[in-house]
């Protein structure tokens, strides 16, 4: 603690115990510093080079406030000026299972790429069984997988639509 006050910082000590797996309690302590003038102490004598926590701050600059749970890529698109931070209206769950969906979408149109059997398709997807059924629905029905068959077994195969997708977001 004594280097703190030679920056001039106020901080405050919380400490709680915490359980570990039945065994005996743990002391757990961290030191806080709350406010803004702790805040500007903190840029002048340490500096800040965390993208995550910058991006808020620069949000929070620009527009008064930055939306609660947003990510750093939302944040750095809100700087750019690309998305409007008042238009991320949704919550944190739902813009979670958005973006797992679309993340789950290409990784099932990278695997098909060179055709897949659906059957060892969907046994590697196994913990995601109901999310890869509705995927491929999905793709197929935009025209991005086509589901076909060879020798009897079904396969999925990217079409040229999603092959684009595909080098649209990863080469592009």
């Amino acid at each position: 603690m004594k280097g703190w006050p030679l920056l001039g910082l106020k901080p405050s000590m919380r400490k709680r115990a915490e359980e570990k797996a039945g065994a005996n309690e743990k002391l757990k302590a961290g030191l806080c510093f709350s406010g803004w003038s702790n805040l500007h102490l903190w840029f002048r004598g340490a500096g800040l080079k965390n993208a995550k926590h910058l991006s808020k701050l620069l949000l929070y600059k620009s527009y008064g406030f930055c939306p609660h749970w947003s990510s750093l890529d939302e944040r750095l698109s809100m700087i750019a000026g690309r998305i409007n931070p008042d238009n991320l209206a949704k919550t944190r769950g739902e813009r979670k299972d958005v973006a797992y969906r679309v993340s789950h979408e290409l990784l099932i149109l990278r695997l098909c790429q060179k055709p897949k059997l659906l059957r060892t398709l969907k046994a590697r997807m196994k913990s995601r069984l109901a999310l890869t059924q509705h995927v491929l629905r999905h793709l197929e029905g935009m025209g991005e997988l086509r589901i076909g068959t060879n020798n009897n077994e079904p396969i999925a195969a990217t079409t040229g639509l999603g092959s684009k997708r595909i080098e649209d977001v990863f080469d592009g």
